[in-house]
């Protein structure tokens, strides 16, 4: 009878693959004896050839109190696996997360020993990284516990005594290629098709992460709003196309006037927003002007059929600040609205009234 290391009691002898290992993991690849690879080798032949699929790598984050636990969880998933596994282990959330800090996991596999509250321990796990996917491995589940555990934000809740090396393993990958499916649907539903920015349920969600990381930090950032100024006029003059157009390239300009890490999104329309982290309080004038010259390049290019113009405004982000992101995106919102009324534009090198520059 096969004993099962993840199920098998503290003081049996479980046979335990060669080891190899390596910095801050345990990578583990199982030996197989000669018999079972002619055995193999002669069903391959009977059945002719067959499409083999690469092993995928996948990089586990064991979290577990009891190192006996994490010891014999690592040997039953690396045992099972048929592609290379990376074990981590740590034993308690706080150093999962600071694991998480230096290195990420593909999947987090959290032993419950049924004290600490589901919720409080999701949101101390996910600090660093939110979207990690976590199965859970628990001593019982009368039903609540794992809908507690699903609600959230789990992938899935295994149960100790039920739950085999070959059980876990497939959990778990399930976890990660079910993460990276919602993943690629989050993208679409979080994107603006026209522009390759976010939409505005996007932006809002992204800027949410980047607050709460900013407040983490006790760092400040800056929220900058931009209204373009006169796609009705630009469709009246030379069609819906030419309004795409424009938005297209605003959102190019928006792009390199920031740094790769900052937030941009389309709110809607003509409105733009962008994030800008660790911006300091003195530079909201450099922010804009960037914006500005941005927006003049792209004017000055004879290329293009129209100019582009665009209003912006400014409200800053204090981590001890009681205004949340959305009370921020309407202050600067309305100082755009402002200096679009008092017709004051960014990139100002190029005519405002929307009169095509090439002939």
């Amino acid at each position: 009878m096969r004993v099962d290391a993840a199920c098998a009691p503290v003081g049996t002898a479980v046979a335990r693959p060669q080891l190899r290992v390596c910095h801050d993991a345990t990578q583990v690849t199982a030996d197989e004896s000669a018999g079972t690879q002619h055995g193999s080798r002669a069903r391959d032949l009977k059945r002719g050839p067959r499409r083999m699929n690469a092993p995928i790598p996948i990089d586990i984050l064991v979290v577990a109190n009891n190192p006996v636990d994490s010891r014999l969880l690592e040997d039953s998933l690396c045992g099972t696996s048929n592609g290379p596994v990376t074990v981590r282990r740590a034993s308690s959330i706080e150093e999962a997360v600071r694991l998480q800090g230096h290195r990420t996991s593909d999947v987090a596999l959290v032993v419950w020993d049924g004290g600490a509250d589901p919720a409080t321990l999701m949101r101390t796990l996910r600090t660093v990284r939110p979207s990690l996917p976590v199965v859970v491995f628990g001593e019982e589940d009368t039903g609540e516990v794992a809908l507690q555990w699903i609600r959230s934000g789990a992938q899935d809740f295994l149960v100790r005594r039920s739950s085999s090396g070959q059980t876990i393993m497939r959990a778990l990958s399930i976890a990660v290629e079910r993460h990276k499916s919602l993943q690629s649907l989050e993208a679409l539903a979080w994107m603006d098709e026209l522009t390759g920015l976010y939409n505005r349920r996007g932006g809002l969600a992204a800027g949410a992460r980047l607050a709460q990381f900013a407040r983490r930090r006790a760092t400040g950032m800056w929220v900058v709003c931009a209204d373009l100024e006169g796609l009705d006029r630009t469709q009246e003059a030379h069609g819906r196309g030419a309004c795409d157009i424009a938005l297209v390239e605003t959102a190019a300009a928006l792009r390199a006037a920031f740094r790769c890490s900052d937030v941009v999104g389309r709110l809607g329309g003509g409105e733009f927003v962008v994030l800008a982290l660790d911006a300091t309080t003195a530079s909201r004038e450099t922010l804009l002007d960037r914006v500005a010259q941005c927006t003049e390049r792209r004017n000055a290019d004879p290329q293009a059929a129209f100019p582009v113009m665009l209003a912006a405004g400014a409200a800053r982000f204090e981590p001890q600040s009681a205004d949340g992101l959305p009370e921020l995106i309407v202050s600067a919102r309305q100082e755009a609205r402002a200096q679009h009324q008092g017709r004051r534009f960014l990139g100002s090198a190029a005519p405002a009234d929307g009169r095509r520059i090439r002939r």
